[in-house]
């Protein structure tokens, strides 16, 4: 096994990051399999949370299993050679952990929140998930219906709809477009054989990142890990993907419903770009939070609508940003109106000096809160890891958001909002005609 440098640390930056300096510095170490561990031990808490990360994501799918890598990660609760469903269960909460998954678009992760003494335990059950679920027939016939309805509901949820609708009309068919959950067509005709071989393309040693933060031992976490992980199998590389073409669409999906939901999809940085961090200020001071402009412009202001906002996704190779609103439909001509008024008032004039000191603040003590929680820094280890190929300190994250400035947030503005076309996307009783992005 192989130690890797984490990143350099300087403790003056650290103490000015707010951050503990008994937190830091995290290890990295990569085992004989080609396994990848990352730990953080967080002085002074009894919590440990354990993270296994793959690159099975909806942006790898291909058509005709569109929805597998959801799937397959339901199916890794189902059962292992040593282990029932309800074993999982049993163990986990007899010793009061939290263990679940979710699927993303370029990732499934697996984790487990417990007490550090309990640590070998979650261990032992994820690494039985994760390596020797049995994908059983009768289970995948269950837990295809459980996904089926899952599905369904979302089908129901138009509030959820129109966020991953401004995204397939963004990228206009790209993978990385496609809903997570898949669609329910496809989900009906995957089979065990090929569920295996999707976990052979993207559940190798070699693909898998193990993150943990809290009460952890590094070294006793690598023996572990050592353990379970014996084989060395083959590198196992990502496939190529292609950058999605950005060629905005507009569509808007007839829906009898009481309220009518809105998003405008712009183009964003990935998250390797040198924008990222002014596309993050921008968007909080957008629709971060109730003294964000679009919250007191649209809400506050004129009561138009009950939520506003606006977020950024970033990643590998390219990012959306996304204002999103819920309003009365015979409103939402207005809503939309007001929107794109704020997105140009900033790329014309960009943030008061204040409004910019402001945001910045705002993100980075929400960093700084979150850095509170190991949970948060398992997914802040695996996500620097994963994109970076090495681990950010916070003190750089806080630095980056620090040296933003207004003359940035202006010109990533005035190209995203005005140079580059926008998708929209909107679900409700609304009329197409009046959804017009001048």
């Amino acid at each position: 096994m192989k130690e890797v440098a984490a990143s350099g640390t300087n403790p003056d930056a650290v103490l000015r990051s707010g951050m503990n300096h008994q937190d830091i510095p995290p290890h990295v170490t990569v085992l004989d399999s080609g396994v990848t561990v990352i730990s953080q031990r967080m002085a002074g808490r009894r919590q440990t949370t354990l993270g296994f990360w793959v690159p099975a994501g909806s942006c790898r799918e291909r058509p005709e299993e569109a929805g597998i890598s959801h799937l397959l990660e339901h199916m890794h609760f189902k059962g292992t050679k040593r282990r029932t469903a309800r074993d999982i269960s049993v163990q986990m909460e007899a010793v009061g952990a939290e263990i679940n998954g979710y699927t993303e678009r370029e990732f499934t992760c697996y984790y487990c929140s417990l007490l550090g003494d309990d640590l070998p335990l979650a261990v032992d059950v994820l690494t039985d998930m994760v390596c020797e679920s049995l994908l059983a027939p009768a289970d995948l016939e269950l837990e295809r219906n459980v996904v089926l309805e899952e599905i369904a509901k979302y089908e129901d949820s138009p509030d959820e709809i129109v966020h991953d609708l401004v995204l397939r009309e963004l990228w206009n068919g790209h993978p990385l477009g496609q809903r997570i959950l898949g669609q329910a067509q496809a989900v009906r005709t995957i089979t065990r054989e090929r569920l295996l071989s999707f976990v052979q393309r993207f559940y190798s040693a070699s693909q898998t990142v193990v993150t943990a933060a809290g009460d952890v031992d590094h070294e006793e976490l690598v023996r572990l890990l050592a353990e379970r992980y014996q084989t060395k199998g083959e590198p196992q590389g990502l496939p190529p993907t292609v950058t999605p073409e950005v060629r905005p669409g507009r569509k808007v999906l007839p829906d009898d419903t009481e309220q009518a939901y809105l998003c405008l999809g712009a183009s964003g940085a990935s998250r390797t770009s040198s924008d990222r961090y002014p596309e993050m200020v921008l968007c909080c001071a957008l629709g971060g939070g109730t003294s964000s402009r679009l919250f007191q412009t649209i809400r506050e202001q004129r009561g138009l609508a009950y939520n506003v906002g606006a977020y950024a996704h970033s990643y590998a190779q390219t990012g959306a940003l996304v204002i999103y609103a819920g309003s009365n439909a015979r409103t939402m001509p207005q809503v939309l109106e007001l929107s794109l008024r704020e997105l140009r008032s900033i790329a014309r004039d960009g943030l008061e000096e204040e409004e910019l000191s402001r945001t910045k603040r705002q993100l980075i003590a929400g960093l700084r809160l979150s850095m509170e929680n190991p949970a948060n820094q398992v997914e802040r280890l695996a996500r620097s890891y994963l994109y970076h190929g090495r681990l950010r300190t916070p003190a750089e994250m806080v630095a980056s958001i620090e040296s933003v400035t207004a003359a940035q947030i202006i010109e990533i503005a005035r190209r995203r909002f005005d140079d580059e076309p926008m998708a929209l996307a909107a679900v409700g009783d609304l009329d197409e005609r009046s959804l017009v992005i001048p």
